[in-house]
């Protein structure tokens, strides 16, 4: 803090703050020491006092200012400004001002000084990082630790607060969370944590256990059951029957319980496939050869399985006699296609491949005309625009390499990385 005279230099202090300190909390100090030293004046009658912080200055202004520093220096200029005349102006730094440069020698000068001069609180940004950095320290042993989320952590072994935006697809497969058979069985809600792909194969697994349970029940003594599926062991591990479970294993288990009170000593092993076992060759081989059908109950992961297929051979067959549809031109196989992460282009994107599209379809709700393509001398569709005018040949070849494009290359199952940049630069992206 310096003090002029009508233009002599007349005072001046230094003071070292905490090396916490912010700038603003030195801003603060130092027109604090200035309103001390005019409240120790007596004759002076105009007191004009000059700062570079125009961020204080607008502080001062402000009565929703939570900061009691800055409450304090209300107060003294209230008191000051009781008995004498005195104003707050503002001055850019760094532009050869006189005053203000020697206030910042004086304030550089003063962080040489061996100790502090002035101790002031940290200031709340910085509390804020420190805690915000011990918290995430804490987090990141925690999470390196844990038993949990070890799947989530080999994404993302480090943790932070950077959000990471994914869709509700992605985030099941990174967490584990999901429709997943895994997930299911953990969560008791199923008997297998078998794919969908493999619930036939557990169903024949299971049953061959259920005849070989049916075949000793007529001998008593200690029998082994050997099988090489590890799923259908893991769903008979408790003999608690769940109302959950696979039909067959609540057999299973029926008969296990029924055998076990008449003495019947039991044991299922496990034993690995397709390495030469002999037992296990020849069951595999019986099995390829089995002929006879057995009257147990389909299971409802089976049926419901079977029917899908079912029904999408028949939704197949119906869609490819739909020859005038325009979405089968780009998409002839019935199947789910992937969503865009972003749902403004996803909703474009499904216009452009059924073909309905505000400019080329809003001529049927408004009654007009179909809008013409003057080169063409032919109505206008997405086909045309996209892949025949020659309006857009030159377009074409910049952002696809062709001058002509089959429409299933440009809006298949994978969309050209280039499609959207392309209708922008023929300006039909808006209309879409």
């Amino acid at each position: 803090m310096v003090v002029f005279y009508y233009g002599t230099l007349i005072d001046s202090t230094e003071h070292r703050l905490s090396d916490t300190a912010s700038v603003f909390q030195a801003e603060i100090h130092g027109l604090d020491l200035a309103l001390n030293f005019v409240m120790t004046l007596q004759s002076w009658g105009i007191v004009r006092i000059f700062s570079d912080s125009l961020s204080l200055l607008k502080a001062l202004s402000f009565d929703s200012s939570l900061d009691p520093e800055i409450w304090c220096l209300k107060g003294k200029l209230h008191s000051i400004l009781q008995s004498r005349q005195l104003s707050l102006h503002w001055v850019p730094a760094h532009k050869g001002i006189l005053g203000n440069e020697m206030a910042d020698y004086h304030a550089k000068n003063a962080t040489q000084h061996p100790s502090v001069d002035c101790s002031v609180p940290k200031p709340r940004r910085l509390l804020t990082r420190e805690l915000q950095n011990a918290l995430l320290l804490t987090w990141q042993e925690r999470w390196v630790l844990a038993e949990k989320g070890r799947q989530t952590a080999d994404f993302f072994p480090h943790v932070g607060l950077q959000p990471h935006l994914f869709s509700p697809h992605v985030m099941q497969i990174i967490t584990g969370h999901g429709r997943f058979p895994a997930y299911f069985c953990r969560m008791g809600l199923l008997p297998s944590d078998l794919c969908a792909c493999g619930e036939k194969v557990f169903t024949a697994e299971i049953a061959a256990v259920l005849l070989a349970l049916e075949q000793i029940s007529d001998f008593l003594g200690r029998k082994f059951i050997y099988t090489d599926s590890l799923s259908v062991l893991e769903s008979l591990k408790s003999f608690y029957i769940h109302s959950y479970h696979h039909p067959l294993v609540l057999n299973v288990l029926h008969l296990l319980n029924k055998l076990a009170s008449r003495d019947f000593n039991i044991l299922l092993c496990w034993v690995p496939s397709h390495v030469g076992i002999v037992g296990n060759e020849e069951a595999d081989k019986a099995a390829k050869l089995a002929s006879t059908q057995t009257n147990s109950t389909v299971p409802l992961t089976d049926f419901k399985k079977y029917t899908k297929v079912l029904f999408y051979s028949k939704w197949q067959r119906q869609w490819d006699t739909e020859t005038e549809n325009k979405l089968r031109a780009v998409k002839p196989h019935v199947q789910p296609w992937p969503s865009l992460m972003n749902r403004k282009a996803d909703t474009l994107l499904t216009r452009l491949r059924v073909g309905h599209t505000r400019y080329t379809h809003r001529h049927l709700l408004l009654g007009e005309q179909a809008p013409m393509c003057s080169q063409c001398n032919c109505s206008m569709s997405v086909q045309h625009i996209l892949s025949e005018c020659p309006n857009f040949n030159s377009q074409r070849l910049h952002f696809f390499r062709v001058d002509s494009v089959d429409l299933s290359l440009l809006l298949g199952k994978a969309p050209h990385v280039n499609l959207f940049a392309f209708l922008r630069s023929i300006g039909f992206y808006p209309h879409i």
